[in-house]
Formats: structure tokens, C-alpha cells, sequence
């Protein structure tokens, strides 16, 4: 959905990663990503995934706009969550079937998951909120890339999670003229839905509370 030229998601970013996100089965180790790299404004490839909060702390799937923060912030706070298994290896004993003998006999089966490429980047005008934005896009990609039923664990454990690697202050870039009058007329746009009830957040949001499950 868009209005006035801005893509509105709000609390459906989950969602929205379950549509946008797709299975990955590369391998190799997690390096840490420069800095430089870590303030770059723009969109990743797969599986590297970018999602920010805004003053209003609504989160939106994709990087925050240049200009986003002019006026709210002096520095984006930015960052970086991986997985805390980038390999995940299991043994589990089950059932295997013999074709050729036509019976079931007990096996041992390995499971190997490969989660190292997965990384999850937030931005927001305070720093817990990136962390928690970044910790929650990264483990809904876990989720999503992992088969269904794999080694028979719950994604819900532990060992499914992810965790903050890095955490750096980037650079606020200047809005432009154009992106100041786009705001303007969705901040008015908002506050002719919301009457009464539109304000700026100050606390720009921690997750157990406000950012999308």
C-alpha cells in the first residue's frame, strides 16, 4: 500500500517477510561487515534483510528513506543481527525404510542447516529499538528458511535465535525539498485519519511492546 508516495507496513512487516522471503542454502562463516558498509543506505540482497522505525516508531520493511531522520535525530542508530547458530548440526534417531527389503529399521539421521548468510539490519532514532528491529527481521528469516520439521525441533527454541553482532551511529542525510513535502502530506494525511489520536511517540518504541510480532 502506498500513500503519498510512501510505502506504508506498519505492523504487518512480519507478514510481509513471510511473503518477501525465500529459502537460501549457502555456506561459509559470518564476517563482520565494516562500518561503512553497516551506514550504506539501500536495500540488500537476499538473504541480508533491512527494516527501520520511523518518529512515529512504526517499522517498515526496506531501508529508511534518505531524509528519514533530518530534524529527528543527529545520528541513525543502526544495528546488525546474525543468527546464533550459523551451522546448525543434529543427530536425531528415527525411522529409515529399506526398499530393497521392503521394512522399517531404526537409523540415525544428520540434519545440517545452514544459516550463515542470514543477517537482519535495523535502523531507528534510538539504539535498543535497532537492536530489537534487526534481532526480529533476522529471526523471522531463520524461521523462514528453515525446512519444515527440521531434526524435529521447535524454531521457537533457542538455537533458532538470533543475536547483535554490530552496532555503529550512522550519518543523518538531509531531506530534500521533495521528500520534506511527501512527509508533510502523509503527516497531514495521518492526521486527518487519526484525529485527535495522532502523535509523535518520544520512546520510539522497544519490541515487548510495540514492534510487530
Amino acid at each position: 500500500m502506498k500513500c503519498n508516495g510512501f510505502k506504508i507496513f506498519g505492523h504487518a512487516i512480519g507478514l510481509t517477510l513471510v511473503m518477501f522471503l525465500s529459502a537460501c542454502g549457502s555456506t561459509g562463516s559470518i564476517k563482520p561487515t565494516e562500518v561503512s558498509q553497516l551506514c550504506t543506505r539501500g536495500d540488500r540482497a537476499k538473504p541480508i534483510f533491512v527494516a527501520h522505525i520511523d518518529e512515529r516508531a512504526e517499522a517498515y520493511l526496506g531501508d529508511a528513506p534518505k531524509g528519514e531522520y533530518d530534524g529527528v535525530v543527529k545520528r541513525v542508530a543502526t544495528a546488525l543481527a546474525v543468527p546464533r547458530n550459523p551451522i546448525y548440526r543434529s543427530r536425531v534417531r528415527t525411522d529409515c525404510y529399506d526398499r530393497a527389503k521392503k521394512v522399517w529399521y531404526n537409523c540415525v539421521k544428520e540434519t545440517n542447516i545452514d544459516f550463515s548468510k542470514i543477517k537482519g539490519i535495523g535502523r531507528a532514532p534510538k539504539m535498543e529499538s535497532a537492536r530489537d528491529l534487526a534481532v526480529q527481521i533476522c529471526v523471522v528469516a531463520v524461521r523462514i528458511n528453515s525446512p519444515t520439521g527440521a531434526a524435529g525441533i521447535r524454531y521457537s527454541s533457542g538455537k533458532f535465535g538470533c543475536k547483535v553482532s554490530q552496532q555503529s551511529y550512522c550519518p543523518v542525510f538531509k531531506a530534500t525539498k521533495e521528500f520534506k513535502a511527501k512527509k508533510k502530506a502523509l503527516k497531514l494525511a495521518r492526521k486527518k485519519i487519526e484525529g485527535t489520536g495522532y502523535k509523535l511517540r518520544k520512546d520510539f518504541c522497544v519490541s515487548q511492546y510495540c514492534l510487530p510480532e
